[in-house]
């Protein structure tokens, strides 16, 4: 910890900081498909053009139905999507629902 003016320590935060330039924003082509015409995905976000593939996948997996699932899979391609879902459960935080992760765990095993 740190001495502030005053004597008073400041906390160092260990919260992962979101930034939207650690991952590239996601194509264009994505925004113009996925994105822009479901805006209610991700409702929070301001500037939905800067979202990050990750983001991306994460709305549309978590909040999606499966047109926007295979529109996805088209899009940025099945492996890609599966590759970044497992990176996205095996951390010590997840967004998904414990019935998401475990239906695309079922979907992404299957080799379809």
């Amino acid at each position: 910890m740190e001495m502030q003016k005053g004597g008073k320590r400041a906390r160092k935060s260990h919260m992962r900081e979101l930034n939207v330039n650690k991952e590239p924003a996601a194509s264009e082509a994505v925004y113009q498909q996925l994105i822009a015409p479901k805006p209610y995905l991700w409702w929070w976000v301001h500037d939905r053009q800067r979202l990050s593939l990750g983001s991306v996948i994460e709305g549309v997996l978590a909040f999606g139905d499966m047109d926007d699932v295979n529109k996805l899979f088209l899009l940025v391609g099945r492996e890609k999507v599966k590759e970044i879902f497992f990176k996205q459960i095996s951390g010590r935080r997840c967004n998904y629902r414990p019935q998401t992760v475990n239906f695309f765990k079922k979907v992404f095993a299957r080799n379809v």
